[in-house]
């Protein structure tokens, strides 16, 4: 009962991407809430408001000219009346909570943690544990490696940007690394070349 009435609200909502690549206009498709966030009524008017309107509409002329057919198109239009109340509805935090607890609508990795991440479980309480320092950062290959990874490329920076990031090494290598800010810390780790020249800088010498 509830995909049919949803299936004419994103019938509807297909329409509209569609009349809006005929018309040439700037289709967004912003990042999903995954967090917990009931839908309001006013976000509910916002979205729903002209398909509610529509179904109105069609429910009153299919009665008017077509009163024999009018129970056939019901399903139809229900699904459209009802889309504010379903959207706010199916999105209610409130109602999510107490299925879950009842075991409604759970994955069988909800019900039961998959093996790997069990696994990963524990190999993070084991870093959380043991912190990394940041000294103990540049030192370890991988973390290293991985940093690097994650890192733009230095060739977007400014000749100002890049000089700050060697003056910001050069005081490393003659005060140590405590000496830098917290701030001066993100901004050394965040330099492609010289975090790879400090790198290189920690393993051949002794001192800290």
């Amino acid at each position: 009962l509830f995909s049919i009435l949803v299936a004419p609200v994103l019938m509807l909502f297909q329409t509209k991407f569609v009349w809006a690549i005929l018309l040439r206009r700037t289709i967004g498709w912003p990042s999903q809430q995954r967090a917990d966030h009931s839908t309001s009524f006013g976000e509910a008017v916002s979205m729903h408001g002209v398909q509610t309107l529509l179904g109105v509409a069609a429910g009153v002329l299919s009665y008017s000219y077509l009163p024999d057919y009018f129970w056939w198109f019901v399903p139809v239009i229900g699904g459209v009346l009802l889309s504010i109340p379903l959207s706010m509805l199916s999105s209610s935090v409130h109602l999510g909570r107490i299925t879950r607890d009842l075991g409604l609508f759970m994955t069988p990795e909800e019900r039961k943690r998959p093996e790997v991440l069990l696994e990963f479980d524990q190999a993070m309480a084991a870093v959380q544990s043991k912190p990394m320092s940041a000294l103990g950062a540049l030192r370890e290959p991988h973390a290293q490696a991985l940093h690097l990874a994650l890192l733009p490329s230095d060739e977007l920076l400014s000749r100002r940007q890049q000089h700050y990031a060697q003056g910001l090494m050069y005081k490393v290598m003659e005060e140590g690394l405590h000496s830098l800010s917290t701030s001066e810390k993100r901004e050394l780790f965040s330099r492609v070349d010289s975090l790879r020249e400090l790198h290189d800088w920690v393993w051949s010498t002794t001192a800290e």
